[in-house]
């Protein structure tokens, strides 16, 4: 992992957002890391980016849909950004109907979803996800990153 300040992690998830929305693909983006290690602060650059990309005139105000769950975004390339950290477990995410968002969306960029998606039952996830992993650097001002493909 390397470590990144703020300005850096927002222009990396720029740069995610950009590749992601030229290549014309489905794509499942996978947020992992603990309270406060920048799972929001990259979710929002990836989003404006996106939006912006997608043609947004009005930036929306982009904040973790912790209480909603769901929140999606864009005109024509939907993004559909989830916070899974309310949910104990995969029944109550299939229960909630909130697959709809892997399957129909252009894009899913999840938070906490290596809270109830384990080893055990991770191939209910798409085949093909981009982990975006943070983590809590010693120096306060900055977080460990790290970006990874995985095909199943």
């Amino acid at each position: 992992m390397k470590e990144v300040t703020e300005a850096e992690l927002t222009s990396e998830a720029e740069k995610l957002a950009r590749k992601l929305f030229s290549s014309n693909a489905k794509s499942f983006i996978a947020l992992k890391g603990p309270l406060g290690a920048g799972k929001t602060t990259f979710a929002r650059a990836f989003i404006k980016a996106w939006l912006t990309l997608d043609g947004e005139k009005n930036m929306p105000n982009i904040t973790s849909p912790t209480y909603t769950i769901a929140q999606v975004y864009g005109f024509n390339q939907k993004l559909a950004h989830l916070d899974l950290y309310r949910l104990e477990s995969t029944d109550d995410f299939f229960q909630a109907g909130f697959e709809i968002y892997f399957q129909n969306y252009r894009c899913c960029l999840v938070e906490w979803v290596d809270k109830i998606f384990s080893e055990k039952n991770r191939s209910l996830l798409p085949p093909k996800i981009i982990w975006v992993q943070l983590d809590l650097s010693k120096n306060i001002d900055k977080r460990l990153y790290e970006l990874k493909e995985e095909i199943v």
